[in-house]
């Protein structure tokens, strides 16, 4: 058996897929051999026996190699470089066809190209980089946001309220423009997002834990969702947390973590609607604002609205206060173009779950639906703000792809991410060893 599955293997050329299909070949055969002993053969004749009816072992390795080699969802890269092109276009057309952006028309068009460039790039690199070698390091990493985060949280704010209460004193810090510093721990802070397919890895170490594995998970989901605020109405961290509880849930369900698993999903997620509950009662005395104010900025946008045209531009002047880019895509060149932009998005998105169906490895099952659940809920909140179904006051909600800063270079992140699971969808069986992971007490042997 052994001289057999080393000539098969040898046909393979994807090296990481060897341990799964020696793992599945050494099961079919002893299964074979237990049937012939059962049969009343010898072992070691029904071992031959279930060998040779494996045929022959060069011809099925140049098979399996066919099958298990890496592969490429070039639906989904296309579908990339398409919403690419189309963040990037209607840039350059809001700039030079209808001067929306005026003397800073340059500025922002190079802006969304260096973006859009960053993310493409970094996409390309997570492709090349086997996504378990992430959640490897998803520990490591994920600590470095939160210090982020949490650096953000505590000083960002002091510092914002010292410039603007205390005068020109305060306006530079070791050297440093506080603008400036402002600005780039802002944006560094956006990176947040990145929690969820860390947060795949990071309950993955914790694989056969029980209490004290989660209590760590919800620890991680605590820190989380409570620092740094992703945006001024913390709606991107409630949005944070609920993934990552969704993660947790898989996790449990997939019995990574051993615990009861009705009454802890229950409680959890008891809290977590309790919590949510609480949050949006007191939603105007979180951010100082009444409900008129609330009221006012969404009737705003649907005042707007009301002047859109199917196609073309609206009848009434377009302000250049407007953040949401469906409004600005509605009201300059037309909804029927808005809704465009929204199914190619979508596209993309619905791409990128149906890569993540078909992997068997357990590891980038929950780690690619994060990164599409994150995609998909920033997809529908960009569309009913934009729209004015909710109100944008303080809010911005970008369009994965094609609006925001950071936000594209960490959609493209996740997009990335996706591709780098379906590329090993064949080389990893169910479970998979990431390594760098800590023995504990409660693991099983």
């Amino acid at each position: 058996m052994e001289e057999y599955i080393r000539k098969l293997l040898e046909q393979v050329r994807f090296q990481k897929a060897h341990k799964a299909i020696e793992d599945e070949i050494r099961s079919h055969i002893e299964d074979q051999t237990e049937a012939y002993i059962l049969d009343g053969m010898d072992k070691e004749t029904a071992e031959k026996r279930a060998v040779r009816g494996m045929g022959d072992p060069v011809e099925a390795g140049i098979s399996l190699d066919s099958v298990h080699r890496p592969q490429i969802a070039w639906d989904l890269v296309i579908a990339a470089f398409v919403v690419a092109f189309i963040g990037i276009g209607l840039t350059i057309i809001f700039a030079n066809n209808y001067g929306f952006y005026g003397s800073h028309s340059m500025w922002y068009i190079n802006k969304k190209i260096k973006n859009t460039v960053i993310g493409a790039g970094l996409m390309i690199i997570l492709y090349l980089i086997d996504y378990t070698t992430v959640a490897k390091y998803s520990k490591f990493i994920g600590l470095i946001l939160m210090a982020v985060s949490i650096v953000y949280g505590i000083d960002c704010y002091r510092f914002w309220y010292d410039v603007q209460y205390n005068g020109p004193t305060l306006q530079r810090f070791c050297g440093i423009p506080i603008c400036n510093f402002l600005y780039l721990a802002s944006r560094l802070n956006r990176l947040k997002a990145l929690m969820i397919p860390l947060y795949a890895g990071i309950l993955y170490k914790h694989k056969g834990q029980k209490n004290n594995g989660f209590i760590m998970a919800l620890i991680w989901i605590i820190v989380a969702g409570s620092t740094g605020f992703y945006d001024e109405f913390g709606m991107g961290d409630c949005m944070l947390t609920g993934i990552m509880l969704v993660q947790l849930t898989l996790a449990i369900k997939k019995e990574w973590i051993k615990v009861k698993k009705i009454p802890a999903l229950i409680s959890v997620w008891f809290a977590f609607m309790l919590f949510l509950t609480c949050y949006i009662r007191n939603y105007t005395d979180i951010v100082h604002i009444t409900y008129a104010d609330i009221v006012s900025d969404g009737t705003l946008t649907r005042r707007l609205l009301g002047s859109a045209r199917m196609l073309g531009h609206a009848s009434k002047r377009v302000p250049v206060t407007i953040d949401n880019i469906l409004t600005v895509v509605s009201l300059l060149m037309g909804i029927i173009v808005a809704l465009v932009v929204i199914v190619a998005v979508v596209a993309v998105i619905v791409i990128g779950l149906m890569a993540v169906s078909k992997t068997r490895n357990q590891l980038g099952n929950v780690m690619g639906i994060g990164c599409v659940m994150w995609l998909t809920l920033n997809t529908i909140r960009a569309v009913l703000v934009g729209f004015g179904v909710l109100p944008d006051y303080w809010c911005f909600a970008f369009l994965p792809f094609i609006s925001g800063e950071t936000d594209i270079i960490v959609s493209y992140i996740m997009l990335g991410i996706l591709l780098s699971i379906y590329k090993y969808k064949d080389a990893y069986a169910e479970h998979v060893d990431i390594k760098i992971r800590k023995e504990s007490k409660e693991l099983e042997v």
